[in-house]
C-alpha cells in the first residue's frame, strides 16, 4: 500500500495549541522587570495608632551592604582580616538584626506553651530519674499498637 500525501486540510475543533515562550521549561517563570519601589504612606489621625503602608521594593541600605560584605569576608576567611571597627559594627547589625527578629516574631500560641511546658516536665523527670509524661504516654501507645496487633 502506498502512502498518498494529503491533499486535503483537515479542520480540528478541539486543537491543543501552545502560547508560551519558545524553549521555555515548564512551571518556570519568565524574570519580570525590575521591582517597583512604592514609597511609605504615613497616615497619622488625632488620638488613633499611625498608619502606614507601601515600602515594598527599596534598595539594601549601604550599611547593610557593608555588614554582609564583613560578614563575608570573616566567613571566607577569620575575623582577624576584619579591623577592629568592621567587627564592631558587623557584631552591632549582627545583634540589630536579631532584636528585629524577635520582636517582630508571632507570639507564642497556647499550644506552643502547653509543648513547651510538657517538655520542661519530661526533662525534669528525666533528672530525677522518674518516668516523665511524654514516656508515660509512649509506653501507652505502644502497649495499645501492641494490643490491636494481635487481634
Amino acid at each position: 500500500m502506498s502512502e498518498q500525501p494529503v491533499t486535503e486540510a483537515l479542520d480540528f475543533d478541539g486543537v491543543l495549541e501552545h502560547y508560551g515562550v519558545k524553549g521555555m521549561k515548564w512551571g518556570v517563570r519568565k524574570k519580570r522587570g525590575s521591582v517597583e519601589t512604592k514609597p511609605v504612606q504615613v497616615s497619622a489621625k488625632p488620638g488613633q495608632k499611625v498608619k502606614t503602608k507601601g515600602g515594598t521594593g527599596q534598595p539594601a541600605h549601604p550599611d547593610a551592604i557593608k555588614a554582609a560584605t564583613s560578614r563575608q569576608k570573616a566567613r571566607a576567611s577569620t575575623t582577624d582580616s576584619l579591623s577592629t571597627q568592621e567587627l564592631q559594627d558587623l557584631v552591632k547589625r549582627m545583634r540589630l538584626d536579631e532584636d528585629y527578629r524577635k520582636l517582630t516574631a508571632p507570639k507564642q500560641g497556647e499550644v506552643r506553651k502547653f509543648i513547651d511546658g510538657l517538655l520542661n516536665k519530661e526533662a525534669e523527670s528525666y533528672r530525677k530519674g522518674e518516668e516523665g509524661p511524654i514516656e508515660g504516654a509512649a509506653k501507652t501507645v505502644g502497649k495499645a499498637i501492641k494490643a490491636a496487633k494481635k487481634k
